[in-house]
C-alpha cells in the first residue's frame, strides 16, 4: 500500500461519478441519484444489462430527478436498436436535458446478444456501421447505408442536438479501441481496471484519433470503489467484487485490460488456475487490488483516482460495494473529492 501514502494533490480533478448497479430495483433510482447530487458528485452512469431496467427509461428519470448531474448510459448495445431510433432518444434527452447527457454504445456481451437474435458475426463492423450512423445522425446529418448489417434511406433527425455531443464506445480490447478513436469521440473502459490499463487504452485511442483528423476522444474509466476509514476493512470487503462475474476478474472479457499490467501474467495464470471466484478472491495481492480499484482510506481512495486521471482518464466512474452504497457515496463526496479540488469542466482532458 506504500505508494497510497502520497499526498493527493490539489489540482483540478476530472468529474467523478457513480454507476447505479443493475440490481438495484428501479423504483429506487430517483433517491438514490439525489444523494449522488447532494454529496457533490458530478455524474451517474446507468447501465443496460438484458433483462434489467432499459438505459433510455433509467437515463431519462435520473435526469428528471436531479438538477445539475451528468447522466451517462454505459451502454446501448449496437445491434439492439435501429440507429434511428437509438439516435432520436440520445437526441430527445439531449434536448430536454441540455449539457447532461454522455451517451455511450458498445458491442454488448454476445451471450446475451445471441439470446434475443441479435448476435453478429462481425461484433466489430456492426458497432462501426451503428456508431458511424449513430454519430452523424446526432450532428444532424441525412443518413443512408446499406451496409453488411444496418440499411437507412436518408435518415434525419427532425430534432437533432442542439450542442455538440460526444459519442462514446463502451469497448475493452485494441481493435475496438482503435475503432472508436476512427469514428467515435472516446471510450467508456469497463471495470476492472487500472491505471497502466487506461494510459495502455489511451494511447491507441489517441494515434486512432489522430489519424482519422479527430478531437482528443474522451476516455471514461469505471472502477470498483472500497472505500472506509479502515483500509484493511475496504480491502478486504472489495475483494468478492474483484474476482466476480459480471465487472470482475473471473469474467473472460477482462483478460484484455490485464495485458498491460507488470503483473498480468501472473495474475492471469492465477485466475485459470483457481477452482473458484472465492479461491481468486483470496489469493488477490493487496498491490494488485490497489491497482484494479479504488480502494483503502479516504486518502488513498483520493491518490487512486488521481493516479488514473494522471494516466488519461477524463472522467472516473466507481461502482460502490452493493452492500452499502448510501455509505461508501456519502464518504466519497464528503471525505474524498475534497481532498482532489474541484472538478475540472468537462470535455477539457
Amino acid at each position: 500500500m506504500s505508494s497510497s501514502q502520497a499526498e493527493a494533490t490539489s489540482v483540478s480533478r476530472p468529474p467523478v461519478g457513480v454507476m447505479f448497479e443493475r440490481d438495484v430495483p428501479p423504483e429506487l433510482l430517483r433517491d438514490r441519484v439525489r444523494l449522488f447530487e447532494d454529496v457533490g458528485l458530478d455524474d451517474v452512469w446507468v447501465v443496460e444489462d438484458l433483462s434489467f431496467a432499459g438505459g433510455i427509461a433509467t437515463a431519462a428519470t435520473a435526469l428528471a430527478a436531479t438538477q445539475r448531474l451528468g447522466v451517462g448510459i454505459g451502454i446501448l448495445p449496437s445491434m439492439v436498436r435501429n440507429p434511428l431510433f437509438a439516435a432520436m432518444e440520445i437526441a430527445a434527452l439531449s434536448r430536454l436535458y441540455p449539457g447532461r447527457v454522455l451517451p455511450g454504445i458498445g458491442h454488448g456481451m454476445q451471450d446475451w446478444m445471441a439470446t434475443v437474435g441479435a448476435r453478429p458475426d462481425s461484433p466489430l463492423a456492426a458497432l462501426d456501421e451503428v456508431l458511424t450512423c449513430v454519430g452523424a445522425l446526432l450532428r444532424g446529418e441525412s443518413v443512408s447505408i446499406a451496409g453488411r448489417y444496418l440499411r437507412l434511406d436518408d435518415a434525419q433527425l427532425q430534432f437533432p442536438p442542439r450542442e455538440r455531443m460526444r459519442l462514446l464506445a463502451g469497448v475493452r480490447g485494441p481493435r475496438s479501441i482503435r475503432l472508436a478513436g476512427a469514428v467515435c469521440d472516446g471510450v467508456i473502459l469497463a471495470e476492472p481496471l487500472s491505471p497502466a490499463y487506461v494510459r495502455w487504452a489511451r494511447g491507441i485511442l489517441d494515434a486512432a484519433a489522430a489519424q482519422a483528423g479527430r478531437d482528443r476522444p474522451t476516455v471514461v474509466a469505471y472502477t470498483w470503489l472500497s472505500v472506509a476509514h479502515d483500509a484493511r476493512a475496504a480491502y478486504e470487503r472489495v475483494l468478492p467484487m474483484l474476482a466476480s462475474i459480471p465487472g470482475g476478474l473471473s469474467e473472460p472479457s477482462v483478460r484484455s485490460s490485464l495485458t498491460a499490467l507488470d503483473f498480468g501474467p501472473e495474475l492471469i495464470a492465477l485466475i485459470g488456475s483457481a477452482a473458484s471466484q472465492q479461491e481468486l478472491a483470496a489469493s488477490l495481492r493487496p498491490e494488485w487490488v490497489e491497482a484494479l480499484s479504488v480502494t483503502g482510506t479516504p486518502r488513498m481512495c483520493a491518490n487512486a483516482i488521481q493516479r488514473l486521471a494522471q494516466a488519461g482518464a477524463d472522467r472516473v466512474v466507481l461502482a460502490p460495494l452493493p452492500d452499502d452504497v448510501d455509505e461508501q457515496v456519502t464518504l466519497l463526496g464528503r471525505e474524498v473529492l475534497p481532498l482532489l479540488g474541484p472538478a475540472r469542466p468537462p470535455g477539457t482532458g
